[in-house]
């Protein structure tokens, strides 16, 4: 299952809600992305990262309806994210850097509740195990 099919999943019909995780998610791979140095970042990309995501928490209707949630578990992947550079991290540190996901997660339960959030975490989490 690629990134395309599970936020297309996880946001249903909603494309409020699929703009919104594709800006946040492209916006923790950028972030990532030139912290580690391990691939290219212009600065093409960076910025529309981050016009993307400040496009969406501002304007969004489906953020701004559930914007509390949203920014606790923003918060929490910052902060996870943050711990996952810590050496003494090191066996966490896919898990942690992967904290991104509950965003995902969370459009999925507001979207399409509790059982379209677990099997599409189920089948999402077979697909990063290689089971």
């Amino acid at each position: 299952m690629t990134p395309e099919e599970i936020i297309s999943r996880a946001s249903g019909e909603n494309q409020h809600a699929k703009r919104l995780c594709w800006a946040y998610v492209d916006f923790c791979w950028t972030v990532d992305a030139l912290y580690d140095r391990d691939e290219a970042c212009p600065a093409e990309r960076v910025a529309t990262a981050i016009a993307n995501l400040l496009a969406e928490v501002t304007a969004n209707p489906f953020y701004l309806e559930h914007a509390n949630a949203f920014l606790t578990v923003m918060q929490l992947g910052a902060a996870a994210w943050a711990d996952s550079e810590r050496e003494e991290m090191k066996r966490a540190k896919p898990f942690l850097k992967a904290q991104y996901h509950d965003f995902i997660w969370l459009v999925a339960r507001l979207t399409g509740g509790w059982e379209h959030m677990r099997n599409l975490q189920q089948v999402a989490r077979e697909y990063e195990t290689g089971d």
